[in-house]
């Protein structure tokens, strides 16, 4: 517990100064819903880009952690579905919230696929020598 005095001048600490502005190409949050509305989930490769897009647009995370994600680190923690312990740029872990629509968009894929464990996002071949067939013609390598 922190005293009334203690609380009130952390309160009075101004957050550091931002000059300029961002850099780069911003989306809007109608722009953002109009791409992942722009993806057809009814094919493998469509249910894999939506979840690849719930997790950039919706947690934030940069193309290697997308890339990188394993399913075993989605978690549930006091009611909401988080990343935990996600090693991202620099090496910091850190602890990331997933919004229920991108965790939908996650399960949709991760059950078409049939994957359990390990990264979530593999690479789709057209022809599989060994014939295992995932969702019509596309299978999970």
């Amino acid at each position: 517990m922190l005293s009334p005095e203690l609380v009130a001048g952390i309160r009075r600490v101004k957050g550091v100064k931002r000059f300029g502005q961002p850099v780069g190409n911003w989306l809007a949050v109608e722009e953002g819903q109009q791409l992942v509305g722009a993806v057809r989930t009814d094919t493998l490769r469509g249910k894999r880009d939506a979840a690849m897009l719930g997790l950039l647009l919706g947690c934030g995370l940069r193309q290697s952690e997308v890339a990188n994600l394993e399913i075993e680190r989605i978690q549930r923690r006091d009611g909401h579905w988080a990343i935990v312990d996600l090693v991202g740029k620099a090496g910091h872990a850190r602890t990331v919230p997933v919004p229920l629509w991108a965790k939908t968009a996650i399960d949709g894929w991760s059950s078409a696929a049939g994957i359990s464990e390990g990264r979530i996002f593999r690479a789709i071949r057209i022809a599989d020598p060994v014939g295992s067939k995932v969702g019509g013609r596309a299978t999970v390598a």
